[in-house]
């Protein structure tokens, strides 16, 4: 069975992005706000299952306008780089590490690492 991101640290990341279109004013239909929703995925491969280091990919869904608006307010780069991304990616790490823990007991994963490899936006009709 793969690893699949648990329903609250998607949402956590979610809320943040749409902290950050709140407090930047980018509501005034309230379309963006509403198709805002991220998801993340730990990019698990042959040559990384022994590592300690991993990445993950975020992926952000929301209407077509944001890549638009992204360039202007710095949507993303503001997710990526705040506490909040910190710190519901060292949650994801817990989750991980203890999925990893559960499939392979015999090994330790006390020292995971977990870093963004890419952003990936997708537009949503």
């Amino acid at each position: 069975m793969a690893f699949r991101t648990p329903r609250d640290v998607d949402r956590r990341y979610t809320r943040k992005l749409k902290d950050d279109i709140r407090k930047k004013g980018l509501i005034d239909t309230g379309a963006l706000l509403q198709s805002a929703d991220v998801t993340v995925e730990i990019d698990l491969n042959v040559s990384t299952f022994m590592s300690s280091n991993y990445t993950f990919t975020v992926k952000i869904f929301a209407e077509p306008y944001y890549v638009y608006l992204d360039e202007r307010f710095q949507l993303t780069n503001d997710l990526v780089n705040s506490r909040s991304f910190r710190n519901t990616t060292d949650r994801l790490r817990l989750y991980f590490a203890a999925y990893l823990t559960n499939q392979y007991p015999l090994l330790r994963f006390d020292n995971i690492t977990l870093e963004v490899s890419e952003v990936i936006i997708v537009n949503q009709p």
